[in-house]
């Protein structure tokens, strides 16, 4: 999916750039595809973190780390 690719490239490009904090400023559906994008997810993962986790419209949504992985 086109989107699922920008957001992994964008969530690259940020984390390359090896800021210590970083703001970014989207909407729900993009939250939901950056949270997939990072634990490597599947549709399932996504329907899970959109029915258990939905980020609150207007709300603030913080991850403090990213895990290091193999990957």
């Amino acid at each position: 999916m086109a989107v699922n690719q920008r957001i992994k490239h964008a969530l690259e490009s940020i984390m390359n750039d090896k800021h210590s904090n970083v703001l970014i400023i989207t909407h729900h559906l993009a939250i939901l595809g950056a949270l997939n994008t990072i634990f490597s997810g599947t549709i399932n993962t996504f329907q899970n973190f959109d029915n258990n986790r939905k980020p609150q419209n207007g709300g603030l949504t913080l991850l403090s780390e990213i895990p290091k992985t193999e990957s």
